[in-house]
């Protein structure tokens, strides 16, 4: 990795904004994910490159569902384990993946209507 590759990623995790989005996928599955690049890492998931989530190149994104907007990382960060905590108790533990979080703890999920969300079309 050369010094500007470097300086670009870092870059984008100082950026001042990051999204949350969620990602329904072709056999009744969910992705949950974090990034300050939603075009490029939509790509990366609806290609199946290898720097996409191995969970998306299982099963493949069908349609963009929602996004939040984070003022910071550590606020995405913080949305994305409350939507992956809500889709886990809704849909199963085994149909979803998102953030590094793995049991469910009912106090700790959020609603989803509490976030600013933003219905978008998939490309």
């Amino acid at each position: 990795m050369n010094v500007a590759h470097r300086r670009a990623l870092w870059a984008q995790r100082r950026s001042d904004e990051w999204l949350v989005y969620v990602l329904k996928l072709r056999d009744g599955c969910w992705y949950v994910g974090e990034t300050p690049d939603l075009p490029e890492r939509l790509r990366k998931h609806c290609t199946g490159h290898p720097r996409g989530a191995a969970w998306t190149r299982l099963h493949r994104p069908v349609e963009l569902v929602y996004v939040a907007r984070c003022r910071n990382r550590a606020d995405a960060m913080r949305v994305e384990r409350q939507f992956t905590m809500a889709l886990v108790a809704g849909a199963g533990a085994d149909r979803v993946r998102g953030s590094s979080w793995t049991r469910v703890d009912e106090h700790a999920c959020a609603h989803p209507e509490e976030f600013l969300l933003v219905r978008e079309a998939t490309t």
